[in-house]
């Protein structure tokens, strides 16, 4: 018996390979299917595709999933006033819309008025969450 062992994989090694045996009895080969999974890439290409007074609707995009469904996503967004930067501590005054499936649009509801917000988004799959995308800002309207 012959064993092979991968210690250490990337998710460009996803693939089909084939072993091969030759013997004096004869030939004989196997397909194997190898697919290495992970966390989804962050969500990219992030836009802005309606502002309102009091909401905010954006899509998005999930470039590789990590070989395993996108099971939702996370919109995290925080009100900004004062000298708060986007890379400031999320764990502060921060809202969250989940949006399930693989579903890359959301709105964003109930906000105020001449507000700055910034937005970013995880995206989730069986293996756990994405890196944060980079952070949008919007400022809403006037109502």
């Amino acid at each position: 018996m012959s064993e092979l062992q991968i210690l250490k994989t990337h998710r460009n090694d996803t693939g089909t390979y084939s072993c091969s045996a030759v013997s004096d009895i004869g030939t004989d080969e196997a397909m194997i299917q190898y697919i290495v999974q992970g966390r989804s890439d962050s969500p990219t290409d992030i836009s802005i595709v309606n502002v309102t007074s009091r909401s905010v609707t954006l899509q998005w995009e999930v470039k590789h999933d990590g070989n395993s469904h996108v099971t939702g996503s996370v919109v995290q967004y925080q009100s900004i006033s004062g000298k708060i930067t986007p890379y400031s501590s999320w764990n502060g005054q921060t809202s969250q819309l989940i949006v399930s499936g693989s579903d890359n649009l959301a709105t964003l509801r109930a906000l105020s008025p001449v507000t700055l917000y910034f937005i970013r988004i995880v995206a989730e799959n069986a293996l756990g969450h994405s890196a944060p995308s980079e952070v949008v800002n919007v400022t809403t309207s006037e109502e």
